[in-house]
C-alpha cells in the first residue's frame, strides 16, 4: 500500500517534468505555442497514467507475495 501512495504523490511530478520537457522540445519545432501546448498536455497526460497504473501494479504485486 505504501508503494502506491508514494506513486500516486510523485505521478503528477513526473507528469509535470514530462510537460515541461516535452513543451520546451516542441517549441523549437512550431511556431505557433498552440500546438506544443496541446502535444505536451497529451504527453503529461499519458505519463500521468503510466505512473499511476505502474505504482498499482507493483503495489498489488508486492502485497500478494509477502
Amino acid at each position: 500500500m505504501i508503494i502506491f501512495v508514494i506513486g500516486m504523490l510523485l505521478s503528477p511530478l513526473a507528469a509535470l517534468m514530462a510537460f515541461l520537457i516535452m513543451f520546451d522540445e516542441y517549441s523549437h519545432h512550431y511556431t505557433s505555442k498552440a500546438e506544443p501546448l496541446k502535444l505536451a498536455l497529451q504527453d503529461a497526460i499519458v505519463t500521468l497514467i503510466f505512473f499511476i497504473v505502474i505504482s498499482l501494479l507493483v503495489s498489488f504485486v508486492l502485497s500478494h507475495t509477502m
